[in-house]
């Protein structure tokens, strides 16, 4: 029965053609769609997680509280005990100190005066020790003039930065920002790189210098705004994270400069955000599976009117109803199958250049403040992206065709079989 099936799908095109091509095309669109929301997350969880977030944080309670991180004033204090404490017991995460700051740039003319001067914001990571950092922020990468610190004093600045300063390579700038005690404090730097994250929300005035050099600065010795502890594998495991926030955060005392843990879920609502996308899925799944059947709901009537003939000879033949709409669920299976393996590599095409070349967005990210997202966004061909088309390439033409078909109940055997007879 199934040969013969399979002869008629393929010698009849009225009958498989349309459906064939409605099934490919829904497919194609669920792969290339899904693709590019697990790019799209995957790239703003890392971006988010290595500038700004962690897969978890340890920030102070009162800093937290009222959304002050960037204030010295707030900061964590002898941090070294804790660190240590923190790696001993979740090996599994590196935890980095980090002072973010915010203040003035002043740049000086030839005789020593204030020529130009704008806000900055800014970190303080360990740029002289060690290259973890450097391969969070991906330093080398967006680097496009001068080096990287290689001393004390020396400092990097974005490129939208050093133009609207005027401020060049090799030329001495003062920071002007307040220290642990809420003091004013000018520390003088030295630019030595420019670099460019392709990040809107860095570019525009963002500036990294040594965590050494703004703790001496800041007054903040063995001190930083900020812990980030980020999981070794480069992967956020929510629910691990949230255990490991749940049991740091009863260890500690109650107080405005007592320690508190947050997870990535905490911030910049970025919980929303990915509870959301874990959701993505099954929504985009449904949606499909419900237009693609009621497009081949439609598609299983008119091919039912227009198999009348067929219909009545098979009748006449002695096969009963049950036997012929069991046959029309077995098309329809065979249909969504073929159609699902075109469609899911006709939407892995599109996926998968999207992966290696991306899509420059940066005309629409202007004015995108807080979250973290590259200008050049990327697909990410996952499992998800082959469940996204299997599941409704299958599933559709079934409950399509499940409804077309019972309309075989509702017409009686002599109107079918009158309509053989006159054709």
């Amino acid at each position: 029965m199934i040969r013969f099936l399979l002869k008629g799908l393929l010698r009849d095109h009225h009958r498989s053609f349309f459906p064939l091509l409605i099934i490919t095309v829904g497919v194609a669109l669920c792969v290339l769609m899904q693709a590019w929301m697990d790019g799209r997350m995957q790239s703003m969880i890392e971006r988010q997680a290595h500038l700004r977030a962690g897969h978890v944080k340890v920030v102070t309670q009162k800093a937290w509280e009222e959304q002050q991180i960037q204030s010295a004033d707030l900061a964590l204090t002898e941090i070294l005990p804790m660190v240590a404490d923190l790696q001993k017991q979740y090996p599994q995460i590196s935890f980095r100190p980090r002072i973010l700051f915010a203040g003035l740039l002043d740049v000086p003319d030839e005789r020593g005066e204030t020529r130009s001067q704008g806000p900055v914001f800014g970190y303080g990571i360990d740029l002289l020790k060690g290259k973890d950092e450097i391969k969070s922020f991906r330093l080398e990468e967006a680097l496009v003039e001068g080096r990287l610190p290689k001393q004390r004093g020396e400092f990097l600045a974005s490129q939208a930065i050093s133009k609207k300063l005027k401020l060049s390579l090799g030329q001495k700038a003062s920071l002007i920002t307040s220290d642990l005690n809420g003091s004013m404090v000018v520390a003088n730097f030295k630019l030595v790189g420019l670099v460019n994250f392709g990040i809107q929300a860095l570019d525009r005035g963002a500036v990294i210098a040594d965590l050494e050099d703004l703790r001496t600065a800041l007054d903040l010795e063995e001190g930083a705004t900020e812990l980030i502890g980020i999981f070794k594998d480069q992967i956020y495991h929510k629910l691990d994270a949230k255990l490991i926030q749940q049991t740091f955060n009863q260890g500690q005392e109650k107080g405005d400069f007592h320690p508190k843990m947050l997870t990535l879920h905490d911030q910049d609502d970025m919980g929303v955000m990915l509870d959301m996308a874990d959701q993505m899925l099954g929504w985009i799944v449904g949606i499909f599976i419900f237009i693609l059947a009621i497009v081949l709901w439609n598609a299983g009537l008119m091919s039912g009117i227009r198999r009348y003939r067929e219909m009545g000879l098979r009748i006449a033949m002695g096969e009963e109803k049950n036997q012929i709409y069991l046959s029309l669920i077995v098309e329809s299976f065979f249909l969504g199958l073929l159609g699902t393996i075109l469609g899911v590599a006709l939407g892995l095409i599109p996926s998968y250049l999207l992966q290696i070349y991306g899509w420059d967005l940066s005309g629409l990210l202007q004015g995108v403040q807080g979250i973290m997202m590259e200008n050049v966004v990327r697909a990410r061909v996952t499992i998800n992206a082959l469940w996204a088309g299997l599941i409704p390439g299958l599933a559709a033409p079934f409950i399509g065709t499940l409804i077309s078909g019972l309309s075989i109940y509702g017409r009686d055997s002599s109107r079918l079989l009158n309509q053989l007879e006159n054709q």
